[in-house]
C-alpha cells in the first residue's frame, strides 16, 4: 500500500467561531436595546411632563372661569381666607363644561388627561418636570366688584408660585420667588388676570420676576 496522504492541518474550531458570532451578536443587540430603552424612557418622560403641563393650564382656565362666574352672581370676588372653597360649585360646573369635549372612548388616556383639570378640594398644583408649584389667590383683589377694578386686562387674579396649599392667598405685589425649572431651563411663572381675551392658552401671559 502507498503512503497515505497527511490529513489537513485544522482550520479553526466551528464551535469557536458559532461561538464568537453570539457574543458579537449579543453586544449589538444590548447595545440597541439600551438605546431604544432610553429612548423610550426619555420620551415617556416628555410625555409625562407635558402632560402635567397642560393639566396646569386647565386648572388655571377653570378656576378662572369659577372666579369670574362667582364675581357676577355674588356681586364681588371671593374672600381670600377661603376662596377655594366658596367658588368651588362654580369650579364644578366649569370643569364639567371644559371636559365636556374629551372623548369618552377614542384617543389614549394620557391625552385625556392633558385637559382634565383637577377635582374640587386641592391645590390648583402645576408639575413640571421634578418642581411643584401652584396658583396663588392675589388677595389684592379679594372682595372686590369686577367693575372696580380699574384696569382688569393688567390685573393678576391668580399667579403661580411654590406654595402647595388648598386655599393659598398671597399679595401678588409682594411675590418675589426664584424662576422655576422647565427641563434645568429657567421658565416664567404664570399669572392669569381678571380679563383674559379669546382663547385662554394663547392669551395667558407669563413674566420673568427679577
Amino acid at each position: 500500500m502507498g503512503a497515505g496522504y497527511p490529513p489537513p492541518p485544522p482550520s479553526g474550531s466551528k464551535k469557536s467561531t458559532t461561538s464568537t458570532l453570539v457574543i458579537v451578536i449579543a453586544v449589538v443587540a444590548f447595545c440597541c436595546l439600551g438605546a431604544v430603552g432610553a429612548m423610550f424612557f426619555v420620551g415617556k418622560k416628555v410625555l409625562e411632563v407635558g402632560t402635567s403641563s397642560m393639566q396646569c393650564f386647565a386648572n388655571a382656565e377653570v378656576a378662572h372661569t369659577a372666579m369670574l362666574a362667582y364675581a357676577e352672581e355674588n356681586g364681588s370676588l371671593p374672600p381670600a381666607e377661603n376662596w377655594q372653597d366658596e367658588i368651588r360649585p362654580y369650579y364644578e360646573a366649569a370643569k364639567e363644561e371644559f371636559e365636556a369635549d374629551i372623548p369618552d372612548e377614542d384617543g389614549p388616556e394620557f391625552a385625556k388627561d392633558m385637559f382634565r383639570a383637577k377635582p374640587p378640594g386641592v391645590p390648583l398644583s402645576c408639575e413640571f418636570g421634578d418642581d411643584s408649584t401652584a396658583f396663588s389667590y392675589n388677595s389684592e383683589v379679594a372682595g372686590l366688584a369686577l367693575e372696580d377694578i380699574e384696569d382688569p386686562a393688567a390685573t393678576v387674579l391668580l399667579f403661580e408660585q411654590s406654595t402647595m396649599e388648598y386655599n393659598f392667598a398671597s399679595p401678588y405685589s409682594e411675590f418675589d420667588e426664584p424662576q422655576p425649572t422647565f427641563f434645568n431651563d429657567e421658565r416664567d411663572w404664570i399669572l392669569i388676570f381678571v380679563e383674559e381675551d379669546g382663547d385662554f392658552f394663547e392669551s395667558s401671559r407669563s413674566v420673568t420676576i427679577d
